[in-house]
């Protein structure tokens, strides 16, 4: 409980008991969809997953904690993070797309290879796993409760935030040589994904490239259903 170890019996039950939670939230939601009782339980879940982001975030920030390099509220998943709550709240959109695109094609790999050495003893397991898990929670509660099914264009404008956000952040990382989004020289302290992408600067090209590919698979089941309308 002290320590963490990614790939642990410790981490199998942590993304288990987060699936689990998130399910029982998919089943109430399927169960109030369509009543009266649906919006302020949306908007009471959207509060939920707000206060959870703001936790993680704001004991990171605290004196003692702070650390310029890793705790800043600017890693894809923290701004999907705080897009989900919105995308809880009033679903569709480009808050969905963002939910749908940067929850399940960005969260997975924090979800993986964690960067954490605290178990669910020390907070700094809360404030990690509150805020990711909820982030690929809220992604799915949008496929099962609201049936959000995106389509081409969806993909495209979660594509064009994704290059945005990589315009921001790496000349950011080149000037304070920091590395959010990890798109900056170094790599990550843990095994991840990132270690077979090859050197800086050419893996961020990679990285492009596999984010193109990954919103596509994303958008492909629900694209391919939907018929073209027709032209009057």
């Amino acid at each position: 409980m002290e320590h963490w170890q990614n790939f642990s019996p410790l981490h199998l039950a942590t993304v288990l008991c987060f699936a689990i939670a998130w399910g029982l939230l998919c089943l109430r939601g399927r169960a109030l969809r369509g009543t009266l009782a649906e919006p302020p339980w949306r908007a009471s879940l959207a509060l939920v997953v707000l206060c959870c982001w703001l936790f993680a975030n704001g004991v990171q920030l605290l004196p003692g904690r702070f650390d310029a390099a890793v705790v800043l509220p600017v890693q894809v998943c923290d701004i999907a993070g705080l897009v989900a709550a919105l995308a809880i709240w009033r679903p569709g959109g480009l808050p969905g797309a963002i939910l749908h695109f940067w929850g399940l094609g960005f969260s997975v790999q924090a979800i993986l290879t964690p960067e954490l050495l605290h178990g669910p003893a020390h907070v700094d397991f809360w404030t990690f796993w509150l805020p990711h898990a909820n982030l690929s929670g809220a992604a799915c509660y949008a496929l099962v409760v609201e049936r959000y099914r995106p389509r081409w264009a969806d993909a495209r404008a979660a594509f064009c935030c994704a290059l945005a956000y990589l315009g921001l952040m790496l000349p950011f990382d080149l000037l304070t040589g920091f590395n959010y989004g990890y798109v900056g020289p170094a790599k990550p302290g843990n095994p991840s994904l990132i270690d077979f992408l090859g050197p800086w600067p050419w893996r961020v090209g990679v990285m492009v490239l596999l984010t193109a590919a990954v919103f596509a698979l994303l958008a492909l089941p629900s694209a391919r259903a939907q018929k073209p309308r027709s032209v009057a």
